[in-house]
């Protein structure tokens, strides 16, 4: 993989979300969150590393951020010729298609 994004928040709020998101009790969260890989360990083989400790709008940023960076980014040049070329290749021939029922 080229690219691998971590979103991570500190333990206490990672705890506390899973316990209110899934209706966990304390113990049945920590036995979920014990049993992944450690998040130290997801963010040094990261790529891209998001802070999701804060406020909303803060992390809106960081992920139009890295939006922005990877957009601009040579490595997805590949796909968005592709998607050009496809997507005027199917104009191109509905235009035929068009053009021969109407004659």
């Amino acid at each position: 993989m080229k690219h691998t994004i971590v979103v991570y928040c500190d333990p206490q709020a990672q705890l506390t979300r899973l316990m209110q998101r899934n209706n966990l009790i304390q113990e049945d969260a920590e036995q979920r969150i014990s049993a992944q890989m450690p998040l130290e360990q997801k963010r040094k083989m990261a790529s891209h590393v998001i802070d999701n400790s804060g406020d909303p709008a803060s992390t809106y940023r960081q992920v139009c951020k890295l939006h922005s960076q990877l957009e601009d980014s040579m490595d997805f040049l590949a796909v968005r010729l592709l998607a050009v070329v496809t997507v005027t290749g199917f104009g191109g021939l509905l235009y035929m298609l068009m053009k021969r029922c109407i004659i």
